[in-house]
């Protein structure tokens, strides 16, 4: 998420519903300290790359984290073994 030069912390924080169009353009809701929302359009080459991410993971639910940390991961990975 570089496009957006948005701090690490905010883009881990994305779910599927704070990217969204508006006109013509992708944007993306940030979750900033403080709970701040910032809203920032993409650059169309992050508009590719989110849409084929999201694509290939599927349709998640629009309140699921788009970017999933490796601890997210491994809970969601043994939640599925049962």
């Amino acid at each position: 998420m570089i496009y957006t030069f948005a701090r690490v912390g905010a883009v881990l924080q994305v779910n599927v519903g704070d990217y969204f169009s508006q006109g013509s353009r992708g944007w993306v809701r940030l979750h900033e300290k403080g709970g701040k929302k910032h809203e920032a359009p993409c650059v169309p080459k992050l508009e590719a790359y989110l849409d084929a991410y999201i694509a290939a993971a599927g349709t998640p639910l629009r309140a699921q984290q788009i970017f999933m940390t490796g601890v997210m991961m491994k809970r969601r990975s043994t939640s599925t073994r049962k």
